[in-house]
């Protein structure tokens, strides 16, 4: 955890140091004020049964344990709000962080799948309360512990140690103990929580094809089955706690009536008295520590992990000083080798130039690499070998953002984020207006489709096909004004008319200012390019 929070800068060191404090001021508050309340209720006690009521003090001790009272509820809000601020400044950090490291270090445009998500999420979730479930309660644990002790060596000595010992037991061995045993039951809730929600995720997702196959029902019970087994592996998680909380507790009871059975005389019984309860106190605030060792290795973990993804290398790797370029072409590739994975099907040697003027048609089966060689030609992936420049300059000398100015990429299954078909193409340029909206509509053939609808551009962007949503990432991409257009087969499951006016449309654009496609497909399909050079290679 510590190096974790040490890479993100050390974010609010000072409110983690005063919840800290505030955490075991209010623990010391709680046992003292226990331990004073007993000393007060005896020492008046035995001050009336000696018949010095009238002289016995009550002012002093009184506004003592008021002030305790009022110490300790408001270090325990203070240690809340404190707290869980220290843990949101930490999260503001660490959340971006991952986010863009992720963007970073994934290759191509490969979406994260929903299992190495879902791990995700549970190690951020248990790395950042590492310090509220650990080192906060075990703080406050120990410090009540110490208090219980020091009151309890001007009772008794000999039930002092007994009650060191007994913490030693049952505030920390026992404990360990329980955490190690229940490591196993701990991976399986977590692995069962991880299941469920990917099952319940897929449902929801997949929900209306799954009707259509009437197979909604029998989905749905296995997700609820699935949720029922997450469930139940939580509850066998959470008895060996609850076991060793009630046990915790009964011998801070058996210490306390150990102590309160060895009064010598009357002149300790109010501090004997007052101890006791400071032991009962302190031993119910270690009944929380099997829960610190069961969270301190998950934390640990968490944050391992965590830590091995910021520190992973960008892929493709950026120069630390990258060049500005103000053109990408020519994009000049030289015996250039591409694969998804590093030990995967790679490419034949490819030797292309894309200038300005000229569409470039990459052909091949699917799994041919196809896809992988536009994410290579956008600086989103690594060549796996081969050379590749960008308006003259080396791939290694130039930036990923440098090249991504100058080029878009649609991808033949395009993601949109929820919202209508006016936001979902203004994040690729804001500042558009309705006359740039609807030329980039046009020129990816959208309009017919989108004049069928009285919403028009403030139609829902998930109502589209698959086709028309390709169409309208087309137009999202040309829309980013790039000078090199990247298509992944923009034409896969068009009627032949409408693969002409895509293709004619498309060569317009390209006459204006000097631009270039390169586009890929495997079905024996060139639509009507005119005006442009077209250049065309077989991928196998």
């Amino acid at each position: 955890m510590i190096g974790l929070w040490t890479l993100l800068g050390r974010p609010g060191p000072e409110r983690f140091a005063a919840a800290l404090c505030l955490s075991t001021v209010s623990a010391i508050a709680g046992v003292a004020l226990l331990g004073l309340s007993g000393w007060f209720l005896a020492a008046s006690a035995l001050a009336g049964l000696a018949g010095a009521g009238a002289a016995f003090n009550h002012l002093i001790p009184s506004a003592a344990i008021r002030g305790l009272a009022f110490t300790r509820v408001l270090a325990r809000y203070g240690d809340q709000v404190i707290g869980h601020a220290a843990i949101l400044r930490l999260s503001a950090v660490l959340r971006p962080a991952l986010f863009e490291r992720a963007a970073f270090s994934s290759s191509g445009m490969r979406a994260t799948p929903s299992g190495e998500l879902s791990t995700l999420i549970d190690d951020v979730e248990a790395a950042e309360g590492g310090f509220l479930r650990v080192v906060s309660p075990a703080a406050a644990a120990a410090a009540s512990a110490l208090v219980a002790i020091g009151w309890t060596t001007l009772a008794d000595p000999v039930t002092a140690w007994t009650a060191g010992i007994a913490f030693m037991v049952f505030g920390f061995l026992l404990p360990w103990s329980v955490s190690v045993r229940t490591r196993r039951l701990a991976a399986e809730a977590a692995q069962a929580q991880r299941e469920a929600r990917e099952v319940v995720s897929r449902l929801v997702e997949n929900a209306l094809e799954l009707d259509i196959l009437k197979a909604l029902d029998r989905e749905a019970r296995s997700a609820f089955t699935r949720m029922d087994d997450a469930a139940m592996a939580a509850s066998r998680l959470e008895a060996p706690h609850r076991r060793l909380g009630a046990l915790t507790s009964t011998v801070g009871g058996s210490v306390a009536a150990i102590l309160l059975m060895r009064i010598s005389g009357s002149a300790d019984t109010a501090i004997v008295a007052g101890a006791a309860l400071s032991l009962i106190a302190a031993f119910e605030a270690c009944g929380a520590m099997a829960r610190v060792m069961d969270a301190a290795p998950r934390a640990r973990d968490a944050s391992a992990r965590l830590l091995a993804r910021l520190r992973q290398v960008n892929d493709p790797p950026d120069p630390p000083q990258g060049i500005s370029l103000s053109t990408v072409l020519p994009i000049s590739a030289r015996n250039l080798v591409v694969s998804a994975i590093g030990d995967g099907h790679a490419t034949s040697p490819l030797n292309l130039d894309c200038e300005a003027g000229s569409v470039i048609e990459i052909s091949g089966p699917s799994g041919c690499g196809k896809t992988t060689l536009l994410e290579t030609l956008a600086r989103l992936r690594s060549p796996r070998s081969g050379a590749l420049s960008y308006g003259g300059h080396r791939f290694e000398t130039v930036r990923t953002a440098a090249v991504l100015e100058h080029v878009a990429l649609a991808p033949q299954f395009p993601e949109f984020l929820p919202g209508s078909v006016r936001e979902a193409l203004c994040l690729a340029c804001p500042d558009a207006s309705d006359e740039d909206l609807d030329q980039a509509i046009e020129t990816s053939c959208a309009g017919e489709f989108l004049r069928a609808r009285s919403e028009g551009l403030e139609s829902d962007v998930s109502l589209f096909s698959g086709g028309e949503r390709r169409r309208l990432a087309i137009a999202r991409a040309v829309l980013a004004r790039p000078q090199v257009l990247l298509l992944d087969e923009p034409f896969s499951g068009l009627e032949p008319d409408l693969i002409d006016r895509l293709g004619l449309s498309l060569s317009t654009w390209i006459g204006v200012s000097g631009r270039s496609i390169v586009y890929t497909r495997h079905e024996p399909i060139t639509p009507d390019w005119r005006g442009v050079r077209l250049v065309h290679f077989q991928l196998v």
